[in-house]
């Protein structure tokens, strides 16, 4: 099994949203690791994130990169 970790891309402060989406920079470096990730052809089974919105948002992001059907799972711990 080959584990990957990569933290969230940019959000915004809790100040702003109580939700800390992420910001138009923070999806734009999402979609740079999609860039290097795709031609990489990688198959990845499973992405877990903590449930954050910002976390959610980048593994969906994150998953349109797999050359397979990816499952999201939230996962007790990682916040």
């Amino acid at each position: 099994m080959t584990l990957y970790l990569l933290q969230h891309a940019d959000a915004f402060s809790s100040e702003q949203y109580k939700d800390r989406p992420l910001t138009e920079q923070g999806y734009l470096q999402a979609m740079k690791i999609t860039d290097h990730i795709r031609p990489l052809s990688l198959s990845i089974d499973l992405i877990w994130h903590s449930g954050k919105t910002r976390a959610f948002q980048t593994a969906k992001i994150i998953r349109a990169a797999a050359k397979n059907d990816v499952s999201l799972e939230t996962q007790p711990g990682l916040s």
